[in-house]
């Protein structure tokens, strides 16, 4: 039998593309929000959480034009009207895209609120008339990325820090474990530090200065966190421990002669657009993120989280998760972090507590191919780029026939119209 006759005009490659719009991608979190399109390496927009309301009929005319975090909700009905305005800054500033024709992707956290989410179906499908909506957990698109299925996921952000394990795609929710050790955690230290240390025009210490809280607002602190702060190696934070400890103990406070060398530059930050000079020590710039690291007293730190998440874990399972450490989020940027982290993770298991998992030594953290903070966002955009955002996505119709109710993101398999048909059916007769 004579083999085929290739014609030569033909194509190599039969590829059947899709003539659907790429879906857009949010991520919306407490401080930032990402936003782009699927298929995408990047967000095309990182901006803050933030809204402004442009609508009189929708809110007093005193917090019209008054720029609002979206999280900082009063009530169902405020919510809704600083998401429609946030979610038009999405579609016709940032993207400039037609919402009618874009499916959407959300990356949500396991700890999102269910009014967040409802409200937000609400608003993409009712007021945007958006085609179709699906929320994907940020753990589990984070390890797209990586090519990997099972991973043990530390999402650090602005309000609090989650550990997920995730083994064979599957999540191991028994084992979450969550504490509010984020940015927001070190902005509270960082201002902490600069009342007690920091001295305002070369003179007497910041918190002797009435109202001292204004001069340096979370804003200030976090550019502060951003351009000079950092994570020091666990040697260093103990020699600063002991030093405070010894001046506790002859109620003394602590002096610069005492910081291990070398010391950290000092710098000069000016205030009330430049009349006033801050002079901030350089070990506070060191000090700031130990908010993360030393446990409160029930124990609690950022390592503690990953070992007690561990120990929940079934006994095969954490072998793989030990190996494949994921640290995403934008306060695990700070330079030092993950040595930091690792640090802690060791010297904690010669607690009794954790003796149990000494085994699992050396820990093994994953180098995602991007930024911490959109690795989210970029499994989103990898999702959304497959066919498999058609099958899971909830559409308008859909959504409209199940009572305007949005499933939550275990249900994998939302059923199909005829069942929902018949399920909006059983409603109407109750």
């Amino acid at each position: 039998m004579s083999a085929p006759i290739l014609d030569p005009k033909a194509p190599l490659l039969d590829i059947n593309y899709s003539t659907e719009k790429p879906c857009i991608v949010v991520e919306l979190g407490h401080s930032l929000t990402k936003c782009g399109i699927a298929g995408e390496f990047a967000p095309r927009w990182i901006s803050p959480s933030v809204a402004v309301k442009t609508r009189v009929g929708e809110a007093p005319l005193q917090s019209i034009g008054v720029p609002r975090n979206v999280w900082d909700y009063k009530e169902k009905d405020d919510l809704r009207a600083l998401l429609v305005d946030f979610f038009h800054s999405i579609y016709f500033k940032y993207l400039l895209v037609n919402p009618k024709e874009r499916p959407v992707l959300l990356v949500e956290s396991v700890l999102c609120p269910t009014l967040i989410r409802d409200t937000v179906a609400d608003v993409l499908f009712h007021h945007f008339e958006a085609p179709s909506l699906l929320f994907a957990p940020a753990h589990l698109l984070s390890l797209l990325p990586l090519g990997t299925q099972t991973g043990l996921v530390l999402d650090c952000g602005y309000k609090e820090a989650l550990v997920v394990p995730v083994f064979h795609g599957v999540s191991v929710l028994k084992a979450w474990q969550a504490a509010p050790l984020g940015a927001e955690a070190i902005h509270l230290n960082l201002q902490r530090l600069l009342g007690s240390e920091a001295a305002l025009d070369g003179g007497e210490k910041l918190e002797k200065t009435p109202n001292w809280q204004r001069l340096v607002p979370e804003s200030l602190c976090e550019d502060i966190k951003v351009r000079a702060c950092f994570v020091t190696r666990r040697a260093r934070a103990a020699a600063y421990a002991a030093a405070a400890a010894a001046a506790a103990s002859s109620e003394d406070t602590p002096s610069a002669s005492s910081d291990p060398e070398p010391r950290p530059v000092d710098f000069e930050l000016p205030l009330d657009g430049g009349r006033r000079l801050l002079s901030v020590p350089g070990r506070v710039r060191e000090l700031a993120c130990e908010a993360l690291f030393e446990p409160d007293s029930d124990g609690v730190s950022l390592p503690a989280l990953l070992l007690d998440s561990l120990l929940m874990c079934p006994v095969d399972l954490r072998a793989p998760l030990a190996s494949n450490i994921l640290v995403i989020g934008g306060t695990a940027m700070l330079p030092g972090f993950n040595s930091r982290l690792r640090e802690e993770l060791t010297a904690l298991l010669e607690q009794p507590r954790y003796r149990q998992l000494a085994g699992l030594a050396p820990f093994k953290f994953h180098s995602p191919p991007g930024k911490a903070n959109f690795i989210a966002w970029l499994g989103g955009a990898i999702m959304g780029a497959l066919e498999v955002m058609g099958v899971r996505a909830l559409t308008r119709e859909q959504y409209r026939l199940s009572g305007d109710r949005m499933p939550d993101w275990p249900e994998f398999f939302h059923g199909s119209l005829s069942s929902q048909e018949e399920a909006a059916k059983g409603l109407e007769r109750r």
